[in-house]
Protein backbone atom coordinates (compact mmCIF):
# COMPACT_ATOMS: atom_id res chain seq x y z
CA UNK A 1 0.00 0.00 0.00
CA UNK A 2 2.96 2.49 0.51
CA UNK A 3 1.62 5.86 1.36
CA UNK A 4 -1.39 5.70 0.91
CA UNK A 5 -4.58 5.52 3.03
CA UNK A 6 -7.42 2.85 2.83
CA UNK A 7 -10.52 3.81 4.62
CA UNK A 8 -13.51 1.66 5.28
CA UNK A 9 -15.34 3.74 7.46
CA UNK A 10 -17.31 7.38 6.39
CA UNK A 11 -16.72 10.03 9.24
CA UNK A 12 -19.90 11.42 10.73
CA UNK A 13 -19.62 15.22 11.97
CA UNK A 14 -16.82 16.51 13.24
CA UNK A 15 -14.38 14.32 14.09
CA UNK A 16 -16.73 11.72 15.00
CA UNK A 17 -16.93 8.67 13.94
CA UNK A 18 -20.19 6.12 14.26
CA UNK A 19 -21.08 2.83 14.41
CA UNK A 20 -18.54 -0.64 14.33
CA UNK A 21 -16.40 -1.01 11.20
CA UNK A 22 -12.95 -2.03 11.28
CA UNK A 23 -10.89 1.02 10.78
CA UNK A 24 -8.13 0.31 7.91
CA UNK A 25 -4.82 2.88 7.33
CA UNK A 26 -1.78 1.85 5.49
CA UNK A 27 0.49 4.25 6.61
CA UNK A 28 -1.59 7.17 7.25
CA UNK A 29 -0.81 10.42 9.21
CA UNK A 30 -3.64 12.19 11.09
CA UNK A 31 -2.70 15.50 11.31
CA UNK A 32 -5.24 17.21 14.47
CA UNK A 33 -6.11 20.16 15.62
CA UNK A 34 -8.84 18.18 17.83
CA UNK A 35 -9.76 15.25 19.27
CA UNK A 36 -10.80 12.59 16.76
CA UNK A 37 -13.43 10.48 18.63
CA UNK A 38 -14.80 7.33 18.08
CA UNK A 39 -18.48 6.29 19.61
CA UNK A 40 -18.27 2.42 19.22
CA UNK A 41 -16.39 -0.12 18.72
CA UNK A 42 -13.28 0.76 16.96
CA UNK A 43 -10.52 -2.28 15.01
CA UNK A 44 -7.18 -0.05 14.10
CA UNK A 45 -5.15 -2.09 10.96
CA UNK A 46 -2.14 -1.08 9.42
CA UNK A 47 -0.17 1.66 10.29
CA UNK A 48 -1.44 4.50 11.71
CA UNK A 49 0.25 8.11 12.84
CA UNK A 50 -1.61 10.90 14.97
CA UNK A 51 0.42 14.26 15.60
CA UNK A 52 -1.61 16.59 17.55
CA UNK A 53 -0.52 20.18 15.66
CA UNK A 54 -2.43 22.34 18.27
CA UNK A 55 -0.97 22.17 21.97
CA UNK A 56 -2.96 21.22 24.22
CA UNK A 57 -5.73 19.68 22.29
CA UNK A 58 -9.27 19.63 23.72
CA UNK A 59 -9.16 16.31 24.93
CA UNK A 60 -7.30 13.22 24.32
CA UNK A 61 -5.59 12.85 20.21
CA UNK A 62 -8.35 9.93 20.48
CA UNK A 63 -11.17 9.15 22.51
CA UNK A 64 -12.89 5.36 22.46
CA UNK A 65 -16.20 5.42 24.06
CA UNK A 66 -16.24 1.71 24.10
CA UNK A 67 -13.24 -0.75 23.10
CA UNK A 68 -10.49 -0.35 20.86
CA UNK A 69 -9.00 -3.04 19.64
CA UNK A 70 -5.00 -2.85 17.55
CA UNK A 71 -4.95 -5.78 15.04
CA UNK A 72 -2.10 -8.11 14.70
CA UNK A 73 0.65 -6.46 12.84
CA UNK A 74 -1.09 -2.57 13.05
CA UNK A 75 1.15 0.07 14.53
CA UNK A 76 -0.70 3.09 16.22
CA UNK A 77 1.67 6.07 17.16
CA UNK A 78 1.03 8.99 18.62
CA UNK A 79 2.90 12.09 18.84
CA UNK A 80 2.64 15.32 20.47
CA UNK A 81 -0.81 14.19 22.29
CA UNK A 82 -1.14 16.99 25.15
CA UNK A 83 -3.98 17.40 27.59
CA UNK A 84 -5.08 19.89 30.37
CA UNK A 85 -7.11 19.01 32.97
CA UNK A 86 -8.11 15.57 32.80
CA UNK A 87 -6.39 12.03 31.95
CA UNK A 88 -4.96 10.80 28.71
CA UNK A 89 -3.07 12.79 26.66
CA UNK A 90 -3.36 10.45 23.66
CA UNK A 91 -5.67 8.39 24.24
CA UNK A 92 -9.03 8.03 26.26
CA UNK A 93 -10.89 4.56 26.63
CA UNK A 94 -14.06 3.97 28.34
CA UNK A 95 -13.44 0.51 27.64
CA UNK A 96 -11.35 -2.37 27.11
CA UNK A 97 -8.49 -1.85 24.66
CA UNK A 98 -6.52 -4.69 23.12
CA UNK A 99 -3.02 -4.63 21.82
CA UNK A 100 -2.46 -7.49 19.96
CA UNK A 101 -0.31 -4.55 17.71
CA UNK A 102 2.24 -2.43 18.54
CA UNK A 103 1.22 1.33 20.32
CA UNK A 104 4.01 3.90 20.44
CA UNK A 105 3.49 6.80 22.39
CA UNK A 106 6.18 9.91 21.84
CA UNK A 107 6.27 13.02 24.10
CA UNK A 108 1.95 12.72 25.07
CA UNK A 109 1.45 14.00 28.22
CA UNK A 110 -2.17 15.11 30.49
CA UNK A 111 -2.50 16.89 33.70
CA UNK A 112 -3.09 13.11 35.60
CA UNK A 113 -2.60 9.52 34.42
CA UNK A 114 -0.40 11.07 32.10
CA UNK A 115 -0.54 8.92 28.15
CA UNK A 116 -3.44 6.93 28.59
CA UNK A 117 -6.60 7.40 30.60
Amino acid sequence: MGNSCVYTVSFLGYGTKQGHEPVTFGGATLFLKAPLRFRQLVEFHGNLSVIAVRRPLDGPCVHLEKDGVVQPGAELRFVNCHRQKRHGGAMEVHGNLLTHGDVHIRNCSATFGGCLG
